[in-house]
């Protein structure tokens, strides 16, 4: 995943937010983890480029971001939180508990599904990027197997 920065600079400008180079390095840390990134590979891709810059800046950085809808934030299995640039087409991941692979799953797979929510709750779902949890169909085949022959 990459990040458009003029787009990136737009939006700043528009909400009269200062484009700063820490916003920038940060914005630039979160991309390079191509995907899901924790917080702690975020500091430290920050830390290499600018050592100055604090784990509060960070912090304060990607809920900014989050904010303005240009990285996303899911809780991980592992309990902490990843997040990834938001592309220009809305997806969603499942992740395999077993090998750790993430399949995207296109907006569209889901679409009924929050419309399904908007009808029968009333409730308009805003934060559409979903993060399920699961076991991949190679590693139940596997399983399967090992089974078969144990």
């Amino acid at each position: 995943m990459t990040h458009d920065e003029i787009t990136f600079m737009r939006l700043m400008q528009a909400k009269g937010l200062r484009i700063t180079e820490q916003r920038l390095l940060i914005l630039d840390a979160v991309c390079a983890g191509k995907g899901h990134t924790t917080f702690g590979e975020i500091l430290l891709r920050v830390k290499e480029t600018e050592p100055s810059i604090d784990q509060s800046t960070v912090y304060r950085t990607l809920d900014l971001l989050c904010k303005l809808g240009l990285v996303a934030a899911n809780a991980s299995v592992s309990g902490g939180m990843v997040y990834e640039i938001v592309g220009q087409t809305p997806h969603h991941h499942l992740l395999c508990s077993l090998c750790r692979r993430e399949y995207a799953v296109p907006q569209a797979a889901l679409q009924a599904f929050f419309e399904q929510i908007q009808a029968e709750y009333g409730f308009t779902v805003t934060h559409k990027h979903l993060m399920l949890e699961g076991v991949c169909e190679t590693c139940r085949q596997r399983d399967d197997e090992a089974g078969q022959t144990g």
